[in-house]
């Protein structure tokens, strides 16, 4: 098509620098071409002259135009589309790596956890984009692109546009859009309006090929396939290879049933379905031994709600520790004259902790393990390892002085207290990144001996090449750990500047993730910035990081906190974000415990209870942990189990307010006005964020001082707006007051404003407090408005 190929050099001239041909598919030629602007290489995709005429351009970019929208890690996004030299053509990234008709090609079959990793990347994908109301027609391995561990779908737009054209075949073959070893009956009997089953089909093909060797129809001429497909029947997976698992087995036939309604409804539930025992897949790390195993892949809610997220990977005991030492960084002194100068001493400790945690060989404590013990540095170390559980205390001071960086390093041993290694660093603030390097390498030395060339690789690894970048990233996570409005606020603009300075910087975006899912999930307001527009910025932002360094857990966690925010009915793609960040780091005690909060927001507390254990296993010093479970106990009426819990997360952080509330309430239970009056007044005290006016208020009505109780509320129900919507967060703890007072009508009409409905609403519905009217016609549709999908609960 050398004349093609010269019309478009010509009319893109100045825009794309067309190089040479990649490849040609059913509907389109691709091209190498450099996009100008930008100085990128991308793939730009001239539609077959037959299909362009068929369609017309304004149809076709029209409906590009929407598939454009789709912004999703496993989607491969369109960046342009228009005419130029009477040809339609559309821009899309160039992935470095290869279809997995590539390594179909090569392989054959594709080992069992492959394939279901890629399928649920799919099923994700397709997931997102049927919840976007678009089908994409054409689901085959030449349309799954592998690249850095990942799938992404390519095409979606191409097949839409031609059937939204009404082109629904191609004269010459007449055959329907679409490929005929992976298209659904319904779609090869030319029917136009598709939803999402067809995919869902199509997807099924596609893992029984990887899983087979072949499609599962297949023929000498593509009518032979479509003929075989709507009178043979479903070919079982087991029959061509026995160490399919029976759970996949179903799951595929399910898919590729003949009639639509036969299938699995959404693509989700098509992905819950392939989950498999543990002992299927060897390389499935984490919570996997479940009541309800098909919970994983499945649609799920997490919120952030009275979670303090840990900004650094808590680092843990590993079954491949050989040196039986157990480090405890303690938290190195700011001896700055400036006391703003204290987040260099944070961050560098954190870093340290981060950095050592990941030489296999040794055991780190965590940072909510060493944070009680801030300020005591100089202590006795026998004292301090015994009650840190280690055997090796690092301690250091950091003394900033205009340009210039003091750094002093110890490590002592803490059974007999003997210095062990120790130094001193005097730079500049530049090399911050090269000191927390070198301090990590001299500890990890001191204790391991020789470091293998992975450890040492590790050890050097740095997250930006921007010192200046680095200085704001430490900044902003100075302020994040503070958790106020106001703070959050500054965090995030120290993560922008530090993006700013290095676009690439993947964890600091990660972070404005972070800062913006805190605004969404305690209901504060973003200054300038709507809920919706805060959503959208901060998944494309977690997405641009994913970008960059998709292997990096904290960008996946990230992208679980803002897609729980997206829908608390739907959880699309929340639970697979998680299983990622557990697989990449399987020592990452806040993923188990946030996967455990997702579980129990699901009404698996026996699935939640296991995963919090987990996240207690690998870091025993998580006082929100132990909160947490004490919820539980709560809501299951478990008094003396939930006492303990509280007690427990008490001695670790007496001043953690949450849990003096929690307790608060539990004591009402037991009929303790008085103490649960002193607990309620503390937790106000040590600066509650939510609930605590109204928890006293609660403590009033069961002590009978029910007018000081109701000016305590009124006081708080004047502040809020007397129409319209109310989040969750404003109107559960008033009313548990209402109901106490016996005013349950009113407490119906205030949890009937609540708009946002979902897995953190129903949870508070479950509590103790709402005994009374639980069975009130109302309050059960308020359970059923806002309670996960049936399939994933058992019971209220």
């Amino acid at each position: 098509m050398p004349d093609l190929l010269q019309r478009l050099q010509v009319a893109l001239t100045g825009r794309y620098l067309i190089q040479r041909e990649l490849g040609r598919g059913g509907m389109a030629i691709v091209y190498l071409a450099r996009d100008l602007r930008h100085d990128r290489p991308v793939a730009l995709k001239v539609l077959e002259s037959e299909w362009a005429g068929a369609v017309g351009p304004e149809r076709f970019l029209r409906e590009i135009a929407v598939t454009a929208r789709l912004d999703h890690p496993h989607i491969l996004p369109v960046l342009d589309s228009g005419e130029a030299g009477s040809c339609l053509y559309y821009v899309m990234p160039l992935v470095e790596g290869e279809s997995l008709r590539d390594r179909l090609a090569r392989e054959k079959q594709l080992p069992l956890d492959d394939a279901l990793r890629i399928a649920g990347d799919v099923a994700d994908a397709l997931s997102y984009a049927h919840s976007h109301d678009v089908v994409h027609r054409d689901i085959k391995p030449e349309n799954i692109l592998l690249a850095g561990g990942h799938a992404r779908v390519a095409d979606f737009g191409i097949a839409r546009a031609v059937s939204a054209a009404g082109a629904r075949t191609l004269t010459a073959t007449g055959l329907a859009i679409g490929t005929p070893a992976y298209m659904s009956p319904e779609q090869a009997a030319g029917e136009r309006d598709l939803d999402g089953r067809a995919d869902i089909y199509a997807l099924g093909c596609v893992l029984y090929e990887m899983l087979a060797g072949e499609p599962p129809f297949t023929g000498p001429t593509a009518q032979a396939i479509l003929a075989r497909r709507l009178t043979d029947p479903v070919p079982r997976l087991r029959n061509v290879r026995e160490s399919v698992p029976a759970e996949v087995d179903h799951a595929v036939a399910k898919a590729l049933a003949r009639v639509p309604a036969d299938r699995f409804s959404t693509a989700a539930d098509f992905a819950a379905a392939l989950v498999v025992p543990p002992d299927a897949l060897p390389s499935r790390r984490g919570v996997r031994t479940r009541s309800r195993n098909a919970i994983i892949g499945a649609a799920v809610v997490v919120t952030l709600t009275g979670l303090g997220i840990a900004l650094f990977r808590d680092q843990s005991p590993s079954a491949s520790s050989h040196s039986g030492a157990t480090i405890a960084v303690l938290y190195f002194d700011n001896r700055s004259a400036d006391t703003a100068d204290a987040y260099l001493a944070d961050g560098l400790t954190e870093a340290l902790i981060a950095r050592l945690g990941e030489v296999g060989r040794l055991t780190v404590k965590s940072r909510t393990a060493v944070q009680p013990f801030r300020g005591q540095s100089t202590g006795d170390p026998q004292a301090l390892g015994s009650a840190l559980g280690a055997t090796h205390l690092v301690s250091g001071t950091v003394r900033r002085s205009g340009p210039r960086i003091r750094v002093t390093v110890e490590l002592a041993r803490t059974v007999t207290g003997v210095r062990v290694w120790g130094d001193q660093y005097d730079r500049t603030d530049t090399d911050l990144l090269a000191i927390e390097e070198d301090v990590a390498r001299g500890i990890a030395s001191a204790i391991a001996g020789q470091l293998l060339p992975a450890e040492q690789a590790s050890l050097a690894a740095r997250p930006t090449a921007s010192p200046e970048a680095y200085d704001h990233f430490l900044r902003g996570n100075f302020y994040l750990a503070r958790r106020s409005p106001r703070d959050a606020a500054r965090a995030i603009e120290e993560y922008e500047e530090a993006v700013r300075l290095d676009p690439r910087f993947a964890q600091a975006m990660a972070r404005i993730g972070y800062g913006y899912a805190l605004f969404l999930s305690w209901g504060w307001q973003y200054p300038g910035l709507p809920r919706d527009s805060l959503l959208a910025r901060g998944l494309g932002l977690v997405d641009r990081a994913m970008r960059w360094n998709p292997t990096n857990s904290d960008v996946w966690m990230a992208r679980a906190y803002l897609l729980s925010e997206r829908d608390p009915r739907a959880f699309t793609g929340v639970i697979a974000a998680f299983q990622r960040a557990l697989d990449l780091d399987p020592r990452n005690a806040e993923a188990y415990h946030q996967y455990g909060w997702v579980l129990w927001l699901l009404g698996d507390d026996s699935a939640a209870a296991q995963s919090f254990h987990r996240a207690l296993e690998l870091d025993a010093a998580r006082a929100i942990t132990l909160e947490h479970l004490a919820r539980m106990a709560f809501a299951g009426r478990h008094d003396a189990e939930a006492r303990r819990w509280l007690d427990s997360a008490l001695s670790l952080d007496p001043d953690f307010a949450f849990a003096r509330q929690w307790r608060a309430r539990q004591l009402l239970r037991l009929g303790d006005t008085a103490g649960a009056r002193a607990e309620a007044e503390l937790a106000v005290r040590l600066g509650v964020p939510e609930g605590g006016e109204e928890v006293l208020a609660l403590v009033e009505v069961h002590a009978g001082d029910t007018p000081r109780a109701r000016a305590r509320l009124d006081r708080f129900l004047r502040d809020l707006p007397q129409a319209g919507p109310l989040k969750f967060q404003q109107a559960v703890y008033a009313a548990a007051v209402l109901v106490a007072a016996g005013e349950e009508m009113r407490a119906l009409d205030l949890l009937e404003r609540v708009a946002l409905r979902g897995g953190g609403f129903w949870s508070h519905l479950r509590m103790p407090e709402f005994d009374a009217i639980r069975s009130h016609p109302r309050f059960r549709r308020l359970i059923a408005d806002s309670r996960p999908p049936a399939d994933l609960v058992e019971g209220d």
